[in-house]
C-alpha cells in the first residue's frame, strides 16, 4: 500500500520507518527537513512521561524503550543509555564545557494536547491515520507509536 507521512520529525520518520520495513511505498512530506525542525534541536531523551491516553502512552513508551535498548548495543546507531543524574554531571566531567561559547540558540514548537491522537478517520478522499499531540515526548513514544501507525495502516489493505 501507498502512504504519505506528513511531518519529519521524530515521530513521522520512525512512522515511516516502520511503515517502510512492512512493506509499504513511503512518501515523507514536510514543511521543513533535517536541520530545520524541531526534532533536529531536542534533547532526544527517554523519559517516563506524563501523558494521555495513560494506558496507550505506557505501552508505547516500553516499546520505544526496547527499541533503543536494542540500537545502544550498537556503537554505530549513536544511542547511548545513561541514567538522569549522569547528564546533569557533564561540567563536573568535562570542565572546559562550563566555559564553553555558545554558538547559537534554536527553539521549536512541540505540538502538545489532552491527549495523544493515534487513530484512523475515513474521509471522501480516503483514510488517515492521525498520529500527533506528543508534545515533548516524541522520542519517548516514537517507535511504540510507529508500530500502531504501521498496525492500522496495514488493516487498511
Amino acid at each position: 500500500m501507498k502512504a504519505r507521512v506528513i511531518g519529519a520529525g521524530v515521530v513521522g520518520l520512525t512512522s515511516a520507518l516502520r511503515l517502510a520495513r512492512a512493506g509499504h511505498a513511503v512518501d515523507v512530506v514536510a514543511a521543513e527537513m533535517g536541520n530545520a525542525t524541531t526534532s533536529s534541536v531536542a534533547a532526544a531523551l527517554w523519559y517516563p512521561y506524563r501523558a494521555y491516553p495513560e494506558a496507550d502512552v505506557t505501552r508505547w513508551s516500553a516499546t520505544t524503550y526496547q527499541v533503543l535498548r536494542g540500537l545502544a548495543s550498537d556503537p554505530s546507531a549513536g544511542v547511548r543509555i545513561r541514567l538522569g543524574r549522569e547528564l546533569f554531571r557533564c561540567i563536573q566531567l568535562v570542565p572546559a564545557l562550563g566555559q564553553a561559547r555558545i554558538l547559537g540558540h534554536r527553539v521549536g514548537l512541540r505540538p502538545g494536547r489532552p491527549t495523544v491522537r493515534l487513530e484512523t478517520e475515513f474521509t471522501d478522499r480516503g483514510p488517515v491515520v492521525h498520529c500527533y499531540g506528543h508534545g515533548g515526548a516524541g522520542v519517548t513514544l516514537s517507535y511504540g507509536c510507529a508500530e500502531d501507525v504501521a498496525e492500522l495502516v496495514s488493516g487498511l489493505s
